[in-house]
């Protein structure tokens, strides 16, 4: 049996509107789905785990349907069936992570390299500063 080589993606994601700039760049298999990327962003970011999230990319929404269908307008695709790789194909996209829909955190993650070879992942690879603690206001505080 031939073992599988899984590429290493490594993203950026920087906490929209605040300044200094808070980001980590990071390590994430390739074969990541939304729902481990939110997890990874969640560790490195240093948030709580404590809050509705989604993905955005163009005019589609990824995140987890609420049960009873309110997924406050537009059709919010589960994002367990949805991969890292299905929105990011090249280095330099980007999509958009909220949390927090009460504080309004919103985050950009871009690619900025596809690595082929095997690397062991998700491992943070580098960053700048903490995040706001949870439940402060968002970044109008």
């Amino acid at each position: 049996m031939t073992k599988r080589i899984i590429p290493a993606y490594e993203l950026r994601v920087t906490l929209d509107h605040v300044e200094p700039p808070i980001w980590r760049t990071f390590l994430i298999p390739a074969d990541a789905g939304l729902d481990d990327l939110h997890h990874v962003l969640q560790v490195v970011m240093g948030w709580t785990n404590s809050h509705l999230h989604e993905f955005i990319k163009g005019r589609s929404r990824y995140g987890v349907p609420d049960p009873d269908g309110d997924d406050f307008g537009s059709k919010l695709h589960p994002e367990h069936e949805h991969g890292v790789a299905e929105l990011l194909t090249k280095p330099k996209q980007k999509i958009t992570y909220s949390c927090d829909f009460g504080d309004g955190w919103e985050h950009t993650v871009t690619l900025v390299a596809i690595h082929p070879a095997a690397i062991p992942a998700p491992k943070c690879l580098d960053g700048a500063r903490a995040c706001p603690p949870d439940d402060c206001g968002g970044p109008g505080g």
